[in-house]
């Protein structure tokens, strides 16, 4: 991705761009103990240098949908040549929210201290997940059964996101 010049227009979209993750943020820390008890709700937020295609990568190898997307060009004064940028996009893969938007001012970088982790009912549905999150991507720790009793492996898919994908431990006894 080339750096562009910022000119007055970009400055509008840059400080559109920040106001508009404050509030997304900021309806992520909102109390929500009238919910089922749940103080606040996790939705993980993506910046990509390329929104749509990250989003369908993660829809069409997890299943699911995307909700919604607002371009920069819905903004007022939005330079021409950022107008089909995403600015918000909302998605649902694997039963789990998301959000993403193109990074317009730094690269997105490398997911680096975490992971996201999945955890599926059956060792199908993790060894298709598993096979279609790390395509173009590279494994980290091969799917397999482990001494806990669930099936678990780790990959980095090619957009550099970590994943942590399991089965449901089995019950097992310890002794001790």
């Amino acid at each position: 991705m080339r750096p562009f010049s910022i000119t007055k227009r970009n400055k509008t979209a840059k400080f559109l761009n920040t106001i508009f993750c404050c509030l997304v943020v900021g309806a992520l820390v909102i109390n929500r103990g009238d919910v089922d008890g749940e103080m606040a709700k996790l939705t993980p937020y993506f910046y990509s240098e390329d929104a749509r295609a990250q989003a369908r990568f993660y829809v069409e190898a997890l299943g699911g949908e995307i909700r919604n997307q607002m371009t920069y060009g819905q903004a007022p004064g939005t330079d021409e040549a950022i107008k089909d940028k995403i600015i918000h996009m909302a998605f649902t893969a694997a039963g789990v929210d998301f959000y993403i938007a193109d990074t317009m001012h730094e690269s997105p970088g490398r997911s680096s201290g975490f992971d996201l982790s999945l955890e599926f009912q059956s060792e199908e549905e993790a060894r298709q997940a598993f096979s279609k999150l790390s395509e173009g991507g590279k494994v980290i720790m091969a799917l397999e059964k482990q001494f806990w009793g669930s099936i678990f492996g780790r990959l980095e898919d090619k957009y550099g996101i970590k994943w942590q994908i399991s089965t449901e431990a089995q019950n097992h006894t310890t002794t001790g």
